[in-house]
């Protein structure tokens, strides 16, 4: 007999009641397709995921890359990258805007910012220490006045198959 615990991890499950069918059946309680359970487990999964799609415009140049940050929480928001789900970095940038989707994702609340690095240093560039000199946006097209937006002001909720928005650059 396997070992529950590796049979499990192999077939990546999901649900509660599937995990304990696959116990059984690695005990020899229940004789069972592992493939087909698995196959299923990870569509159902796969059902109650869907895609962000993030279109910008309002980009003032070609020079540097695009960085577009999607967070799945509120802490460290935007600024520690503990809280970033998945980074995209876009180079070369295309004239009339850009689109980026993020997919399979699991319902819930997300925010996007995104950064025009024109100057490829990694960071955002400030002019006297306060204002940004190089472009940025946030879902929501939230404009932020003295500092940086809570996650709350600037989050979009995926509870559908799909969703779109739109962001326009600022600078």
């Amino acid at each position: 007999m396997c070992d529950p615990r590796s049979y499990i991890e192999k077939a990546r499950l999901t649900t509660r009641s599937t995990m304990v069918l696959h116990i059984l059946a690695a005990a020899g309680a229940v004789s069972l397709d592992s493939s087909a359970i698995a196959e299923d487990a990870l569509k159902a999964e796969s059902q109650d995921n869907g895609s962000l799609h993030v279109s910008i415009t309002g980009i003032r140049n070609q020079t540097g890359q695009l960085v577009i940050r999607l967070y799945d929480r509120a802490d460290g928001f935007p600024r520690h990258a503990k809280s970033v789900r998945e980074i995209r970095k876009v180079n070369p940038i295309r004239a009339g805007g850009i689109k980026v989707s993020f997919d399979d994702l699991p319902r819930g609340d997300y925010a996007v910012c995104v950064t025009h690095d024109e100057d490829r240093n990694g960071d955002m560039t400030y002019r006297f220490y306060l204002l940004p000199a190089e472009g940025y946006c946030f879902s929501r097209n939230f404009r932020p006045r003295f500092r940086a937006p809570s996650f709350e002001k600037v989050a979009v909720t995926l509870d559908q198959p799909e969703r779109t928005i739109e962001l326009q650059m600022r600078y």
